[in-house]
């Protein structure tokens, strides 16, 4: 694949597994249909289908990338603490920034499409960005923890992991009452 002559940081696959996406230096998103043949064309230089950069990044590089299931929708985060959502196709941001305090190492976006996490150095930020949600995703909580990486498990709980691999119990999410 080619397109851009800064170093990959990121990349995710479609959900149909036919387009590939990579974020890079420069608040680049690159991506690149893929041939039902792809596998066989290796080395043939592949240019991308899409690009867009994601505008006003406080830091460049985009370090996180992951789609919303069911939506259309793709998530990139900035290290510099910055998300935006876009559109796969036309691939374009449509949201954004939603600014998080410290620098960005994880993105999760539950198994809905409905709640999107991102882990900084020192928090966990879970905005809204389903169907449920009227206008600009809504911030819904900001979560202390020692978590340089997010997921949601199957259930939706949020599971946060340690710059020492400690990952933390599940958290029901949305957190109980009391």
């Amino acid at each position: 694949l080619t397109g851009d002559d800064e170093a990959v940081i990121s990349v995710a696959w479609g959900l149909d597994g036919d387009r590939v996406y990579a974020g890079s230096g420069l608040r680049s998103i690159l991506a690149w249909d893929l041939p039902s043949d792809w596998a066989d064309t290796a080395g043939t230089g592949l240019s991308p289908s899409h690009q867009t950069t994601v505008p006003d990044a406080d830091e460049p590089n985009v370090v996180q990338l992951a789609l919303v299931p069911d939506s259309g929708l793709l998530v990139a985060a900035t290290f510099g603490g910055q998300a935006y959502l876009l559109t796969e196709d036309p691939l374009r941001v449509i949201e954004g920034p939603l600014r998080h305090e410290n620098v960005t190492f994880g993105v999760a976006v539950d198994d809905t499409g409905n709640r999107l996490a991102v882990a900084a150095f020192n928090r966990v930020a879970v905005w809204s960005t389903g169907a449920e949600r009227r206008g600009r995703p809504a911030r819904e909580q900001t979560i202390v923890a020692d978590a340089p990486d997010v997921a949601f498990t199957p259930e939706g709980a949020l599971l946060t992991v340690g710059p020492t691999g400690r990952v933390a119990h599940p958290t029901p999410y949305p957190p109980s009452p009391g």
